[in-house]
């Protein structure tokens, strides 16, 4: 591959694949927001349907960093359990 001066290009590839690579990395960021954003709305959903008024929900990081203390129906657990 020549560039316009018609001197031999050592990379000719790495613009466009760096393009391409930025592209699919800011796609792969916009799915999983989306994703996120619809399970928050259908939690929303389900406790609205069920009407509860146990304590208010945990972040959903919490409940995936500690599923034993902050994804049951009760926030923790007691010491002796």
């Amino acid at each position: 591959m020549l560039n316009k001066h018609g001197e031999p290009i050592r990379d000719a590839f790495r613009r466009g694949l760096g393009y391409a690579i930025q592209w699919y990395d800011c796609l792969k960021l916009r799915v999983k927001h989306k994703v996120d954003a619809a399970i928050e709305a259908s939690d929303r959903q389900i406790q609205a349907a069920a009407n509860t008024t146990v304590s208010p929900e945990c972040a959903r990081i919490l409940a995936q960093r500690c599923p034993a203390c902050f994804a049951g129906q009760l926030f923790g657990r007691a010491l002796d359990q």
